[in-house]
């Protein structure tokens, strides 16, 4: 690249940043506590999807063997 190519980028970059505003701080306060807690409810989610899993894992076992068996 150029650095006229480079030139003309970064104040493309700068342009197209500078159009888009921040929204207001309250939002993005609201918006990361509600990010936050979707991150607690998925942690204390976890256990119960993987005690799932294994007991559908256990079931489909179980099927597989109860099948060959007749």
């Amino acid at each position: 690249m150029t650095e006229d190519r480079i030139t003309n980028w970064m104040k493309r970059l700068d342009a197209s940043s500078a159009a888009a505003p921040l929204p207001p701080s309250d939002i993005i306060w609201w918006r990361a506590q509600l990010r936050q807690q979707v991150v607690v409810q998925e942690r204390l989610q976890r256990p119960r999807r993987i005690v799932e899993q294994v007991v559908c894992a256990g079931f489909v076992i179980a099927a597989v063997v109860l099948a060959a068996v007749r």
